[in-house]
């Protein structure tokens, strides 16, 4: 199945978006085919891309 992601911008909210992507994606195994973003969204959503199986790839952001 094909999953996307959509990540908003607007400052303090990339941090929030770190600690969901923690729960989707390191705990819960999720993967997604596709993911954008938008400002900061489109930072976490670079970052999450070039290393999305990794477990610490999202410590790094924290």
């Amino acid at each position: 199945m094909k999953r996307a992601l959509v990540l908003a911008g607007g400052g303090a909210r990339g941090a929030y978006q770190v600690g969901m992507l923690q729960e989707l994606v390191v705990n819960q195994g999720l993967d997604f085919t596709i993911i954008r973003g938008v400002s900061v969204g489109a930072l976490n959503a670079a970052f999450l891309a070039q290393a999305p199986t990794k477990p610490n790839s999202l410590a790094a952001l924290k």
